[in-house]
């Protein structure tokens, strides 16, 4: 892995601060408030957020939102690396480049082509998590192939990383999992997100402005008696993985464009206005459901991206955090000393931690618990008659 710990901004996806102390990776912050006991708290742009005016929607379309963002980041960079999983999120981020001809470098994708091939047989019906192997053949290649037909100026870097499997996991270091910094502590995403592209991380290395754009993410918009808030979660922003290797640039849950994401709760809020009987999906405890959670994200999809279609094929999100079902064709092919090491870490990891911080789910850790930003209000609802 590399070691370089380069970044335009440390904090650009917020940070967390014990007592005077700041952290941009959540592991070291739960360390120290271990140890000090002192209870973290996750600062995502507040300086910005909480002076934000959240209520008033400009009626400006997303797709012009999306343009401006695209372009706002153009502006501000030399190279533009898309790291594109064929999703709803990074699919709008591409639209949004290339329908406006606004140039982007790079699309980045990281993929265990070769481990995975043999072991499934693509199913575009199956929407279980453990069938996120079918986006490679369903979406994600398809899409590849348009871009090197229609758009060959956009550089395609396809980083295959079925040969690191074994030689990372039996030769883990500390160091390595604790630099991964986040939540998702599972062999899949140390794997998935351990760098960004050669020639984005040349640029940073040689102090050229460079990043990494992830597609972080719709609004998590919640009711509240009969007002209507927005708030963000750590847990999403850190899905980047750490950014001491790439800097990372969030492109819709930014502060340097707040009223995209204004623009998208206020689409997702009117839509739940006109249908009351939807409403229940909007209780704060209802993303502990994952049919419920899984039926909220999927409106939410169709109502902020406009050009995303339906029917192409994405898999529900995880439910497990330390133990992902999209990494279960891992376990069950490299059983034995490579899972078992996994485990060891997780296990160290989880030890210097203090329990209140840890979610357990059939009295095994699964998991920190997320912290999240302030409740933003956004509109009101009609009074419910009695």
């Amino acid at each position: 892995m590399s070691t370089l710990d380069q970044h335009d901004n440390a904090f650009s996806l917020g940070y967390y601060q014990v007592g005077t102390a700041k952290y941009a990776d959540k592991l070291p912050a739960l360390f120290d408030a271990t140890i000090h006991n002192i209870h973290p708290q996750w600062n995502f742009h507040r300086d910005v957020f909480d002076h934000f005016n959240w209520q008033n929607s400009t009626g400006i379309s997303l797709r012009e939102m999306y343009r401006r963002r695209a372009q706002q980041l153009r502006d501000k960079y030399s190279y533009l690396t898309l790291h594109y999983s064929g999703g709803s999120d990074s699919y709008t981020i591409l639209r949004a480049f290339l329908d406006n001809n606004i140039k982007l470098d790079e699309i980045y994708v990281r993929w265990a082509i070769k481990a995975l091939e043999g072991t499934y047989t693509p199913n575009a019906s199956d929407y279980r998590p453990e069938n996120i192997v079918s986006e490679w053949d369903l979406t994600i290649k398809p899409d590849l192939e348009y871009l090197a037909k229609y758009h060959p100026e956009i550089k395609l870097t396809v980083v295959d990383w079925s040969d690191e499997i074994e030689p990372v996991l039996c030769n883990l270091k500390d160091m390595d999992v604790l630099n991964m910094g986040t939540d998702w502590l599972n062999i899949g995403a140390f794997l998935r997100l351990r760098d960004t592209s050669p020639a984005n991380l040349n640029n940073l290395s040689r102090g050229q402005g460079s990043a990494a754009i992830f597609g972080v993410d719709k609004p998590r918009v919640v009711k509240k008696g009969n007002e209507a808030f927005i708030y963000f979660l750590d847990m999403i922003t850190n899905f980047s993985g750490s950014h001491r290797t790439k800097n990372v640039e969030a492109f819709y849950w930014t502060p340097d464009m707040p009223e995209l994401i204004r623009e998208q709760s206020h689409a997702i809020l009117n839509f739940f206005k006109a249908n009351p009987s939807l409403q229940h999906l909007l209780d704060f405890e209802v993303f502990k459901d994952p049919v419920a959670k899984n039926l909220y994200d999927r409106l939410a999809r169709d109502l902020v991206y406009p050009d995303w279609n339906p029917k192409k094929f994405q898999a529900y999100k995880v439910t497990s955090v330390f133990y992902m079902e999209l990494d279960n064709w891992l376990h069950q092919r490299f059983d034995g000393r490579a899972t078992q090491s996994w485990q060891w870490q997780i296990n160290n990891i989880v030890s210097g931690v203090d329990p209140k911080y840890v979610n357990f789910k059939n009295n095994k850790a699964d998991g920190f618990v997320g912290f999240i930003s302030p409740f933003y209000k956004i509109g009101t609802f009609e009074p419910t008659m009695a």
